[in-house]
């Protein structure tokens, strides 16, 4: 219900998205048939984080105030230190020739904005598990009426837990029962994060951003014996920024059977002096990698 909640306050574009990266970017991209996500503390911004967990500070505490059950909870997830799961992001963009994007992504070298449709990126590659499409939310009645919905729901889905007394019938014949209250703040804070990494500052808003999100949940890997996603390093801006690829993710060799060819749609070319060479050398690229079908344009903003 909550991740429904960002769907209707987002109201995303249902078309296409792109995914802006370097030419070299996409040549590994390609050639691996793979996409990188990288781990939320090491994005280009990482006072993204902060900005989410300050806002949500302010209105659980209200909440807690007003006297939520999970009062201690709600102020625990928003303490400081606290134990944040393992998240990991891929960055994509429902503008198809945004200038900011190109700034960001390209500097003063060729970008490439790889197009793809929601509906056939996720089936394309394999159904990763723990992996869901999030649109970012920019505006701060967004997100406080967010945050508000969250800190609710499980406040009354609290209420009624603490009330429902399980029965689980064990391997030798007895029962063991139990109140489903145990291990909110651990079942709680994988969500809450995975919210709060899509929470931006309103000067951002034009990125028209969606994040492909990758999140650990400590309780399921360690109560299902779970392998976590290998932790890769790449080289970013002065330090190693850790990784995960779709590849890690995928869930069973029978998911692996279900990918079709590398979901691409549509290639755009940066604004640059060279675009029009760098067109036709993606449009050879392409063809001998087997996707002559996807076209390939050129941005219409022009080059500073």
């Amino acid at each position: 219900m909550v991740r429904s909640e960002v769907l209707r306050l987002a109201r995303p574009n249902r078309g296409p998205i792109y995914h802006y990266t370097s030419l070299e970017g996409f040549r590994g991209i390609l050639e691996s048939e793979d996409l990188w996500l990288t781990e939320s503390a090491f994005m280009n911004d990482a006072s993204e984080i902060e900005h989410g967990i300050n806002l949500a500070r302010e209105v659980f505490d209200q909440i807690a105030t007003n006297g939520s059950p999970i009062a201690d909870v709600l102020r625990g997830l928003t303490s400081v230190p606290v134990e944040r799961p393992r998240i990991n992001l891929a960055c994509f963009s429902s503008a198809r020739d945004s200038l900011s994007q190109w700034r960001a992504y390209s500097e003063n070298a060729v970008g490439v904005a790889l197009g793809f449709t929601p509906e056939s990126l996720m089936r394309g590659l394999g159904y990763p598990r723990e992996c869901t499409m999030t649109p970012v939310l920019y505006f701060d009645g967004q997100k406080r009426t967010l945050l508000d919905c969250f800190a609710r729901f499980f406040s009354e889905a609290y209420c009624r837990d603490v009330q429902r007394k399980i029965s689980v019938r064990q391997r030798d014949g007895s029962s063991k029962e139990f109140y489903p209250t145990h291990g909110y703040a651990e079942s709680l804070r994988g969500l809450f994060f995975e919210l709060i990494v899509c929470c931006k500052d309103s000067a951002f808003a034009d990125e028209r951003e969606i994040r492909m999100v990758y999140t650990e949940h400590n309780e399921i890997i360690d109560d299902f014996e779970l392998q976590r996603a290998a932790r890769r390093f790449r080289e970013a801006d002065g330090f190693l920024a850790p990784y995960t690829t779709i590849a890690d993710i995928r869930e069973t060799d029978e998911h692996q059977q279900i990918r079709s060819k590398f979901p691409l749609e549509e290639v755009v070319v940066g604004p640059h002096p060279k675009a029009e060479l760098a067109g036709l050398s993606i449009r050879q690229f392409l063809d001998a990698r087997g996707f002559a079908d996807v076209p390939v344009s050129r941005s219409a903003a022009p080059y500073r």
